[in-house]
């Protein structure tokens, strides 16, 4: 009795031990993820603060513009600066909270941070199908924030190397921007990349109106580099009177940022300025601080044009050695770096070195290599259907030469004033009528210039509706070949109605004859009048309606019966000549 006493006692004791033990680890487990959960909050604690921002209920049920003043310490600086991981910690939790709170927006805003500055660390290509996907799914519930995902995945495309899909993202955000949804900061992006696009072309004629854009935006930010980037498209341009106006705004908003690296940049350019004025002493010094500090952060492109402008200086002033060394300082730089159009100022500077030291077949290698490439930026340019209006109506070369000829004329008109002036005052006859005149012929002068400006300017606007309008055709004849027509024809009242507006924006006085004397038409006769003029065949009318030809052939017959139009170049025709009355579309 004793002995079985004895053993249920030690039974019982084994099990209190292992009872004891368990508790123990239990609450040491416990104890740690508590702990961890702390560590956790801490850290996301300090990181806020560090980003400056506030905690998660004040950032419930806000505007998008209120949000976005709230998030505002989220940036491509702070980011590399606290690290990506650390980011990516606070946002998801913040989205987390946004989605146990039912904040959709706020969840949202999180999802398009994380995207834009990856913090995930994601491949390109993933980003890329995550932007498709919140692209469509957010364009009918939330159109601030479809947007701004449309910005991302045109950015995103072009950077793919899909340069046609991408301009049409772009330029779709920006007719919805121009068109009901104001968010400055993504006005900002898309026209941006849209110039940046257009410059890295040598289209600066257009890229110098959608810096404009840029600049005329309300967004709020340092806009030295936008200031900068105009002057450098009108230096591109041969026009260096704006070109100097607008570095030396860049230059105050820089000075006033204290952005000491972007003035070093903007003295460069004014010293390229300078250089193409042949002011070389004062040119040399800005110059040689550019290429320095674009050496110093491993910038060569931009290094090797430096050194290619103080290459020809020095040839220029006699320095033969030094331009020599210069020379091919540039050259190394320029290889450093696979851009085709860092290559051609290298080219012509080597072909000009060659024909000084008396080489001619060199001299002639690097004069082809030159304007190679330039054709193949021009064909890389062409390849990019967004922008095929600018081939017709050739906006860079006939206001270039437009603006030059007047400056000429401008300054052969003042000389012929000073003469005359000098001629009365000698011969003393009648010196106050003179005056009269000539300010008389300034302000009938001035009143052409500003008519001649306007005009410019209708012509610019006129150029960017033909080129949003081409780059939507463009991309439904695409994506219909990809046999995704059922998504992309112009069936819903969304796309009939965006189609509208562009075709009414750009040919705005089509046919408002026709409408009065044939107000039998239907919709769909009426839209086959606008792709007609258009100058599609039957066959991408239907891809983009998503119909059989047979039903673009019967709809036409039907017309031609109303009108009493007996053949289908006949029908053309008339088509044709409607193009000066009022659009009916």
């Amino acid at each position: 009795m004793n002995t079985a006493n004895s053993k249920i006692s030690g039974i019982l004791k084994k099990g209190t031990k292992v009872l004891i033990i368990a508790l123990v680890a239990n609450l040491a487990q416990a104890q740690t993820t508590i702990n961890a959960d702390s560590l956790s909050r801490v850290k996301n604690i300090s990181i806020r603060v560090q980003l400056g921002i506030p905690n998660n209920n004040a950032l419930l049920n806000l505007n998008a513009l209120e949000r976005r003043n709230k998030l505002k310490g989220i940036n491509y600086v702070s980011v590399e600066k606290i690290g990506r991981h650390k980011v990516d910690s606070l946002i998801k939790s913040i989205q987390l909270f946004a989605k146990r709170q039912d904040d959709t927006d706020l969840a949202l805003e999180m999802e398009l941070l994380n995207v834009k500055y990856n913090l995930s660390n994601q491949t390109p290509e993933f980003i890329l199908q995550r932007l498709l996907e919140l692209d469509s799914s957010t364009e009918a519930i939330n159109k601030p924030m479809h947007v701004k995902f449309k910005s991302l995945l045109g950015t995103a495309l072009m950077g793919a190397g899909r340069f046609t899909e991408g301009l049409y993202e772009l330029f779709n955000a920006r007719h919805l921007l121009k068109n009901g949804i104001s968010d400055p900061e993504t006005h900002y992006d898309v026209t941006n990349a849209i110039a940046n696009y257009a410059y890295r072309k040598h289209r600066f004629n257009l890229s110098k109106i959608f810096f404009k854009e840029c600049i005329n935006t309300r967004f709020n930010s340092d806009k030295s580099l936008i200031f900068n980037n105009l002057g450098l498209s009108y230096s591109k341009l041969g026009i260096l009177d704006s070109s100097y106006y607008y570095y030396k705004i860049a230059k105050e908003k820089a000075f006033a940022n204290k952005n000491s690296v972007m003035l070093k940049v903007i003295n460069g350019n004014i010293g390229e300025i300078l250089y193409k004025q042949g002011r070389f002493e004062a040119a040399i010094p800005l110059i040689q601080e550019d290429a320095e500090m674009c050496l110093s952060v491993n910038s060569f492109g931009n290094a090797s044009n430096a050194l290619v402008l103080l290459s020809d200086i020095y040839l220029q002033l006699g320095n033969n050695a030094k331009a020599e060394t210069l020379l091919f300082q540039a050259l190394a730089n320029a290889r450093k770096i696979n851009d085709l159009r860092r290559m051609e100022p290298v080219y012509k500077q080597l072909s000009k070195w060659y024909a000084v030291k008396g080489n001619a077949t060199k001299t002639l290698i690097y004069a082809d290599s030159a304007s190679y490439v330039v054709n193949k930026l021009n064909e890389e340019f062409f390849a990019v259907s967004s922008f095929d209006a600018e081939k017709s109506i050739e906006l860079n070369i006939s206001k270039v030469d437009l603006l030059k000829a007047k400056q000429l004329q401008l300054v052969q008109q003042q000389r012929n004033r000073v003469y005359l002036i000098i001629f009365m005052a000698l011969a003393i006859i009648l010196p106050l009528v003179g005056l009269i005149i000539s300010l008389y012929i300034k302000k009938e002068r001035l009143k052409r210039a500003i008519i001649e400006v306007k005009n410019i300017e209708l012509e610019d606007q006129l150029s960017v509706s033909r080129i949003e309008l081409d780059a939507l055709v463009e991309s439904l004849l695409v994506k219909s070949l990809k046999k995704e027509i059922k998504k992309n024809k112009l069936s819903t009242k969304l796309q009939l109605d965006e189609f509208k507006i562009l075709f009414n924006d750009t040919y705005p006085l089509f046919s408002v004859n026709l409408e009065k004397k044939h107000s039998n038409l239907t919709n769909s006769e009426k839209l086959l009048f606008c792709f007609t003029f258009l100058g599609l065949t039957d066959e991408e009318i239907s891809m983009i309606l998503g119909v059989n030809t047979n039903t673009i052939t019967k709809t036409r017959s039907r017309v031609m019966q109303k009108l009493n139009i007996k053949g289908v170049n006949s029908f053309r025709n008339y088509v044709v000549r409607l193009q000066t009355k009022l659009d009916f579309c």
